[in-house]
């Protein structure tokens, strides 16, 4: 609904082709090892603000340097319309 929403607002999208959902118990087997690569990572601070779908508000430096928020990407709820929402009120009108 929403792709077709956005093409009639003269927006590009697309939707994805998936073959399971990704953000399901189905990642469960997969979390360990990703965290234990996450933690090999060296993080850099953002160098444009970043609303994370994970919350659906802007994230913070320290938040985002941490194996486990991106664990928990894999496994958390996607709150993409509150993160559309947060940079709405945010005065956002460009979306990547």
């Amino acid at each position: 609904r929403q792709v077709a929403r956005w093409r009639e607002q003269g927006r590009k999208a697309v939707r994805l082709t998936v073959s399971h959902a990704f953000h399901s118990p189905h990642m469960d087997d997969i979390l360990d090892e990703f965290r234990q690569v996450a933690a090999t990572i060296t993080y850099h601070p953002p160098r444009i603000p970043l609303v994370s779908t994970l919350t659906g508000r802007p994230t913070t430096t320290d938040e985002l340097r941490t194996p486990d928020y991106w664990t928990d990407q894999i496994r958390g709820t996607v709150r993409f319309t509150d993160a559309l929402t947060s940079l709405h009120e945010a005065g956002t009108t460009t979306f990547v």
